[in-house]
């Protein structure tokens, strides 16, 4: 289900370039990505994705660049995510919706 905006527009999970932030990919640790909504992350020029153990279930947030090597914090011992659920609709953001 997609977070609808407070003016009505909904901002929807998205793959990114590059392999490794596709919907879908899952690193050697079984951790899948399930896209971006758009926030950017803490490491320089990267987007913050969303990520869940396929051991645990554990839904958590990781920057692109580091989604190859991610351990899930619960059952893994891995670093503690970022935040990723707070789209940032300004003019340099990419464009969330086809509409």
């Amino acid at each position: 289900m997609p977070l609808i905006s407070p003016d009505g527009s909904e901002f929807v999970l998205r793959s990114g370039d590059k392999p490794t932030t596709q919907i879908g990919y899952v690193n050697a640790n079984r951790q899948i990505c399930r896209g971006t909504f758009g926030v950017y992350g803490t490491d320089h020029n990267q987007y913050a994705y969303r990520l869940e153990c396929l051991d645990c279930g554990y839904v958590y947030g990781a920057n692109g660049s580091d989604i190859a090597v991610r351990l899930c914090l619960k059952c893994r011992r891995g670093v503690e995510g970022i935040q990723y659920w707070l789209p940032d609709i300004g003019p340099k953001a990419f464009k969330l919706t086809d509409t």
